[in-house]
């Protein structure tokens, strides 16, 4: 005769809700808690950047690159900053350039003060010039930005880099 299956009674799985919501809320709490607004400047570099020149060619292809564009487009400055780098990155001499001589400064608080002295006497107060070697930290470059704009330049730019072709 058949025998008859018995049904084993339905497993309730039963889930610890109360637990996982209250892990929830303290990882939102902590997060909550920790969260730091970054304010407006950080990671913004207030420099000037050279205005993009108009384009002569009616198409891409028709582009010399061997030519150097004869619009002149780089705002002028009666000032520079030649920064010479170790091959370690860091400053290893700060020159600051006018149109008549160059001007040894020790470090870059030097500089700024030699900066606010030179700049009583420009015609152009607003803009200044940075000649960097590629090797520089990044760091460094940013510290005599910064001591530029605190001796009272609006406009930081860059030249080409320092012809070191001696070293």
């Amino acid at each position: 005769m058949g025998r008859r299956r018995t049904h084993d009674a339905p497993i309730d799985i039963v889930l610890p809700i109360t637990p996982m919501l209250d892990m929830s809320f303290q990882l939102l709490a902590f997060f909550v808690m920790t969260f730091r607004v970054v304010g407006p400047a950080e990671g913004e570099l207030d420099m000037y950047l050279p205005k993009a020149g108009e384009a002569k060619a009616k198409v891409p292809d028709a582009v010399d690159l061997s030519k150097t564009s004869d619009a002149d487009i780089d705002q002028s400055s009666d000032l520079s900053v030649v920064i010479e780098a170790t091959s370690g990155g860091d400053v290893s001499k700060l020159l600051v350039k006018d149109k008549a001589a160059s001007h040894p400064v020790d470090d870059v608080k030097a500089l700024q003060a030699k900066l606010k002295q030179m700049r009583g006497d420009l015609a152009n107060k607003g803009n200044i010039k940075i000649e960097a070697e590629s090797k520089l930290k990044y760091a460094r470059l940013v510290a005599v930005m910064d001591a530029c704009l605190a001796a009272g330049f609006t406009q930081v730019g860059f030249a080409p880099p320092p012809d070191l072709g001696s070293k």
